[in-house]
């Protein structure tokens, strides 16, 4: 049975490969969705940092 660590762990990668999904579906070369993919970029980081 996981303890809460787990779950939260398992969170943590859940959430990261949806942000990974998103930012591969965007358009570069719209500038809107190119936004999309730095604010995305940087919650990636950010999780990386805190993981």
């Amino acid at each position: 049975m996981p303890n809460w660590a787990d779950k939260l762990i398992q969170e943590y990668f859940d959430g990261k490969r949806q942000l990974l999904k998103a930012s591969k579906n965007l358009d570069k070369k719209n500038p809107v969705e190119r936004e999309y993919k730095t604010m995305i970029n940087s919650m990636t980081e950010d999780m990386d940092f805190c993981h």
